[in-house]
């Protein structure tokens, strides 16, 4: 990899495209300022029909709690989040986190590989961090509601320091 080193983020140059995309993986400015400009979109951004789902539950479940969409944590912005209790909630697409494909046995097109990969790498920096996270697939919240309030009632009154939510 080739980089010329100058002063501002902006104005790096790279050999070819390969070697930006080695070095932006790599660098906490550019991922930093990726997470910005990505918080800025999902502040744009309707939420889905499971996320609407999830928020009516968070409304319910959470009382006087105070619980915030679309939080940014870290590098990510996370569904739902009640900060005080350092409790993530994820409204996780069925097709695109891999649940059909692994209810009909198929391998996943490459792109939903690495959305599970993604979600994966960031349960694990998230719960290294002392988060919990709560994973809940979109066919859970539309057909089981209930079922999904009572998991995020659990999981709000669990100690902070407990561990092993990230299953839907």
């Amino acid at each position: 990899m080739v980089l010329i080193h100058t002063k501002t983020i902006e104005e790096r140059r790279f050999c070819n495209r390969e070697c930006y995309k080695l070095y932006q993986a790599q660098d906490p400015a550019i991922l930093e300022r990726l997470a910005v400009i990505r918080a800025r979109q999902m502040e744009q951004k309707e939420p889905t029909r499971c996320e609407r789902v999830l928020y009516e539950l968070m409304d319910r479940a959470a009382g006087l709690k105070a619980w915030e969409s679309q939080y940014r944590l870290f590098y990510w912005t996370v569904d739902a989040a009640i900060p005080g209790r350092r409790l993530v909630v994820q409204a996780d697409g069925d097709y695109w986190h891999g649940l059909t494909a692994a209810k009909t046995g198929e391998v996943p097109h490459p792109t939903v590989a690495l959305t599970i990969s993604k979600d994966r790498a960031q349960d694990k920096y998230l719960e290294k961090a002392g988060w919990r996270i709560l994973r809940l697939w979109e066919s859970e919240l539309i057909k089981n509601p209930d079922w999904c309030l009572r998991r995020i009632m659990a999981a709000m009154e669990e100690p902070s320091g407990e561990s092993g939510m990230t299953s839907a």
